[in-house]
């Protein structure tokens, strides 16, 4: 089902309900781009974590798929409400102060996703709106600190009226009214006037006016500093480009509760995720580090400078998560099962015997979905929980009444897979990772007229294998011949004997590097607010919304007559 702009309040609360009462979620996005050309073979996971983080803060998360799936409380039968929420970040009416996102895309990535029948004018136009908990903090208090210092009201107009007129001639004389706009200043500040002055008006339409004039009207009647008034832009009818001014009478309480309002509004799809954060069920995902990370950069905060403290914050925000490509590629009876751990690789395999072919009746179908495929992010997220559901039954014990907590599947909590890397096969939030020793590979500087060719030829009696290139002129090898690079001395006579070519182990490489490329340990900085001050904090941000993780009670497979 998709969820836009306008459908989105009406369908919140069965979304939090299908969220809080499910067994499981999984979950799909779909972005503006990758971004991440720089990775690596040889990435150390602090790198490979770095070039994420930097990455998704330049691209958008445009479609976030969700599907909550229940297990039948009388048989063995699975049913799932899916959820496909169009992401934008639209600009809500009324939220001056919060400035529009920049953001990047990749041709391939549009292309890519116009080719599996994207909706990109429903994105624009439709689209959710949404802002990190940092960014809705900095809204409400910019909308607190705005009206701070005024205390007007339409039932006590006397104040703001006498200030109105002892400034309107002070008004007109100021440097931010040009000497030819001062008479229509003058004739807006009386007409203002008489408005307040009539207990009979509570709205005044100011004739249609240009751009500039409307500003310079806003400027005005800020500078009077009241709260009892309200002024909004509109257009003179639906498609004309002619804008006039609405002034409104309005109250302390009804400008609070319009605030809020626009706050709400504002946070728009973030109210999702929190829900995702509180409910602590098992989150599902195929390759799910990418993203897990837009999740917590676009809805929670930015992702720290650490890995340390990155691999906290998702252990806290999200304790039980599973990769089902990581299950694929590294469980011995599931590896033997797939050739190929694409997403559709996998589900057409699981169709199969030896899988069960479990399939989960989707409840909120819609017309619309029976278009949907692959890469759409909500089918994509079905497709991926169907894949789970098949290897839970095909992996676990029958007479396992708490499934999740069999040691088939807490040996891939909190792991995420990892690809494009030479060794380092998945990311552990719940443990310390050292990083590997790569014994076998070397640090080679060679002309920029190299090509691979030249450099195997180079180190041939190694069996040279796989490249990282770093630059033009410089790349990390790994050397196959495990026995001869036991032998380090052997391989840098090498470069004794070329006159253009330097040579050195990978340890010697990686401890010439500058202290800015080795990221260092340590508590992320942040900003917070408390009352009027920005207080700047060394907690991880995660700390300051959620509390220590309880253990989900999962009904799933409870019952041992649900296996004969």
């Amino acid at each position: 089902m998709d969820v836009v702009r306008s459908n989105f309040v009406e369908l919140l609360p069965k979304i939090r309900n299908d969220i809080k009462t499910c067994d499981f979620i999984a979950i799909d996005t779909e972005l503006s781009g990758l971004g991440q050309n720089g990775n690596s073979f040889f990435d150390t996971l602090e790198e490979r974590y770095l070039k994420i983080k930097n990455s998704i803060s330049q691209y958008l998360l445009i479609q976030y798929g969700l599907s909550c799936f229940t297990k039948s409380s009388t048989d063995n039968s699975y049913s799932c409400a899916s959820y496909n929420f169009y992401i934008f970040p639209y600009k809500v009416p009324g939220a001056n102060n919060y400035k529009d996102k920049s953001f990047l895309c990749q041709p391939s990535a549009l292309t890519f996703l116009s080719g599996h029948n994207f909706d990109f004018n429903k994105w624009i136009r439709e689209g959710i709106s949404y802002m990190n908990l940092e960014e809705e903090a900095h809204l409400t208090e910019t909308l607190k600190n705005k009206n701070v210092s005024v205390n007007t009201t339409i039932n006590d107009l006397d104040s703001t009226v006498r200030s109105l007129n002892e400034s309107s001639s002070q008004l007109v004389n100021t440097n931010h009214v040009p000497d030819d706009q001062k008479d229509f200043i003058e004739n807006f500040m009386s007409g203002l006037n008489d408005f307040f002055n009539d207990s009979t008006r509570t709205k005044w339409n100011v004739d249609p006016c240009s751009p500039y004039r409307r500003k310079l009207i806003f400027q005005s009647v800020a500078s009077l500093n009241m709260s009892g008034l309200k002024l909004t832009s509109c257009q003179v009818t639906e498609n004309s480009s002619e804008r006039f001014i609405s002034i409104e009478k309005v109250s302390a309480e009804q400008k609070a509760k319009e605030e809020a309002q626009l706050i709400d509004e504002a946070v728009g799809f973030t109210k999702v995720v929190q829900e995702l954060i509180d409910c602590k069920k098992p989150i599902v995902g195929h390759n799910l580090l990418l993203d897990m990370a837009h999740t917590v950069h676009h809805f929670i905060g930015p992702l720290p400078d650490t890995l340390v403290d990155f691999k906290e914050m998702l252990s806290e925000l999200c304790p039980y998560t599973y990769d089902t490509k990581l299950m694929a590629k590294f469980d011995s009876k599931l590896d033997s099962q797939f050739q190929n751990t694409a997403l559709n690789d996998l589900y057409n395999v699981i169709q199969k015997a030896p899988f069960s072919n479990i399939k989960a009746k989707i409840i909120n179908r819609s017309d619309s979905d029976e278009k949907t495929s692959f890469h759409n992010a909500s089918y994509d997220s079905y497709i991926t929980g169907l894949i789970f559901l098949n290897m839970l039954h095909y992996l676990s014990p029958k007479n396992q009444k708490s499934i999740l907590d069999s040691s088939e599947f807490t040996k891939f909590r909190g792991k995420y897979n990892l690809t494009f890397s030479f060794d380092l096969a998945y990311l552990d939030i719940n443990k310390d990772q050292k990083n590997q020793e790569r014994s076998n590979v070397f640090h080679l500087t060679f002309p920029p007229t190299w090509t691979r060719s030249e450099i195997y030829d180079l180190l041939s009696p190694f069996k040279p294998g796989q490249i990282g290139w770093i630059d033009s002129t410089s790349a990390l090898i790994a050397l196959n011949d495990v026995n001869g690079v036991k032998d380090i001395d052997r391989v840098l006579t090498i470069q004794k004997n070329s006159s253009v070519c330097t040579i050195k182990s990978y340890r010697a490489f990686m401890d010439e590097k500058s202290p800015s490329q080795v990221p260092n340990s340590g508590k992320r900085k942040s900003n917070h607010f408390d009352g009027d001050k920005v207080v700047e904090t060394s907690t991880p941000i995660v700390k300051k919304f959620k509390p220590t993780p309880v253990k989900p009670e999962i009904k799933m497979f409870a019952q041992e007559s649900d296996w004969s």
